[in-house]
């Protein structure tokens, strides 16, 4: 007879756990916000102001014109960081070289640093003031703590479209 009980106990806690595990992910599944999120867990800007149509156009607009001011930029600070990690490989090392490289590397770090502060104050200008509320806690905060392409130091993001 224990071993009855100890057996229907052992169903019991076995169908519990499941249909936690199934309460559990049908919670994730269903509360999680709908639409892509790029790689980073980053969520787009429009989708964090919550844009309207006509805003979200006037974004693209900017986002598009900051991306082809902006990619080119990027592009080079990887080609000089990848030149100053392959002189490494010739053995000596001219400091006055690495100097040279590195101040062409931080004005182009500077550069893209200071069109992706103009291009958050142009998206900034278009909020409503809800949305710049928003703005501020949320996607500024995404920006300090984002890798060296865009206001936070670090690595270099990929180029995204948001």
């Amino acid at each position: 007879m224990e071993d009855k009980q100890k057996i229907k106990a052992l169903w019991l806690v076995i169908v519990s756990l499941i249909v936690l595990n199934i309460s559990v992910l049908g919670w994730l599944w269903f509360s999680h916000p709908k639409g892509h999120f790029p790689p980073g867990g980053r969520v787009p800007i429009a989708e964090i102001v919550d844009f309207s149509a006509t805003q979200r156009q006037e974004f693209e607009k900017l986002k598009d014109v900051h991306l082809e001011e902006v990619e080119p930029i990027r592009d080079t600070i990887q080609v000089l960081k990848r030149s100053l990690f392959d002189y490494l490989k010739q053995g000596k090392i001219d400091t006055a070289y690495v100097a040279q490289q590195e101040n062409l590397l931080a004005a182009k770090i500077r550069e893209n640093e200071y069109k992706t502060l103009l291009h958050l104050a142009q998206v900034r200008a278009m909020c409503t003031q809800e949305q710049k509320e928003r703005f501020d806690t949320k996607v500024l905060e995404q920006f300090k703590h984002q890798g060296g392409g865009g206001m936070g130091g670090g690595q270099m993001p990929p180029s995204r479209r948001d």
